[in-house]
């Protein structure tokens, strides 16, 4: 361990990170390397109530806090803050370094207080670090906030641990709607709140319709809150053939579905991340978001499938062309699909 560290001090341990789906997920390896690093040490985790379920029966956490952030509740977020120190937590890891993250961390008043040098906020921490500057998986460069506590151990397989009543539940979804395990599931993801990540509908209702017709296949499609029911809706409506729509669940529900799937087709968003820690084969569409940062390296059961064009990986939320998801074609997911047969994942 570092020297400024006395590893036998460190009985309780906070990990900070508010939301969201994907970030919550991809927090799990780090998780993990710290149970193994403080066998005997209380780890709690502040969340958001909602992306907070995808921690409960992890079996390298002691505590989820849950942190209900109501909107121009400056005051309430304050004395929530500040009760954190009650909790005499001895080292802090501020996974973001958001504003309400960094006072969080600083109000813990923890002996150890690890986070990134970003302006005014690193004032919160005492063990403060930049960055990761090399472009890789999102779940290694959370990594680099270890280094400060002496540990360079470095693990990115995502955990999602769900229970036989998740997965009963996933037994009648299937059941309900008459979809067979003899027949190729392929579940749909196909939204996000950022447009520049999303591929267009009339492409998803053209890749639908000929994963039914080519090889008689189940398409199962997502969405999450009501705007994206109607682009959802919208999808099926465009389709000859007619998928099921997943009802309003919870996450580990979503994840008992996509478990029992064969396929997942994703832009890059939370499910995405859900699948790949149910370890399904899928094929992500990668827009303004950069591919490097967000699937798993070295691992061919996740596929990426990106538009041949110079801006790609553009970072932007907004733009006016989209010439990123108009260059993806049917064709493209399909190319990817025989690749994962070809490497043993699909059965076609």
């Amino acid at each position: 361990m570092n020297p400024i560290i006395n590893k036998e001090q460190i009985k309780k341990i906070l990990i900070i990170q508010f939301r969201y789906i994907g970030d919550i997920i991809l927090s799990t390896p780090l998780i993990k390397i710290l149970r193994e690093s403080f066998p005997q040490s209380h780890i709690a985790f502040l969340v958001e109530p909602a992306p907070g379920e995808i921690l409960e029966d992890n079996p390298n956490i002691d505590e989820i806090i849950y942190f209900e952030k109501r909107k121009d509740d400056i005051i309430g977020s304050y004395k929530f803050f500040r009760s954190l120190k009650n909790k005499k937590f001895d080292l802090v890891i501020d996974l973001v370094g958001t504003p309400g993250t960094a006072w969080a961390t600083f109000f813990s008043k923890a002996k150890y207080r690890v986070g990134y040098n970003v302006r005014i906020r690193k004032y919160a921490y005492n063990l403060i670090t930049s960055d990761d500057t090399v472009e890789r998986y999102s779940a290694l460069k959370k990594l680099v906030l270890l280094k400060k506590i002496g540990i360079y151990k470095e693990e990115y397989k995502l955990f999602l641990k769900i229970n036989e009543n998740h997965r009963k539940f996933a037994e009648d979804f299937f059941n309900i709607n008459n979809i067979s395990d003899h027949k190729l599931k392929i579940f749909f993801a196909p939204n996000s709140k950022i447009p520049t990540k999303r591929w267009n509908k009339e492409r998803f209702a053209e890749l639908g319709d000929l994963l039914n017709e080519k090889y008689q296949a189940h398409v199962i499609i997502l969405w999450g809150n009501p705007e994206e029911l109607k682009y959802t809706r919208e999808i099926a409506e465009l389709m000859n053939y007619k998928p099921v729509l997943m009802p309003k669940v919870m996450l580990k529900e979503m994840a008992a579905v996509i478990e029992k799937c064969d396929l997942m087709v994703a832009c890059d968003s939370g499910p995405k991340h859900i699948g790949t820690a149910m370890e399904i084969p899928t094929v992500t569409i990668f827009g303004s978001s950069m591919d490097i940062l967000w699937n798993p390296p070295g691992n061919d059961k996740f596929a990426v499938v990106k538009g041949n064009v110079p801006c790609i990986g553009c970072g932007l939320n907004k733009c006016d062309h989209m010439s990123c998801m108009d260059n993806l074609k049917v064709k493209d997911i399909e190319n990817a699909m025989m690749k994962l047969k070809q490497n043993g994942y699909l059965l076609l």
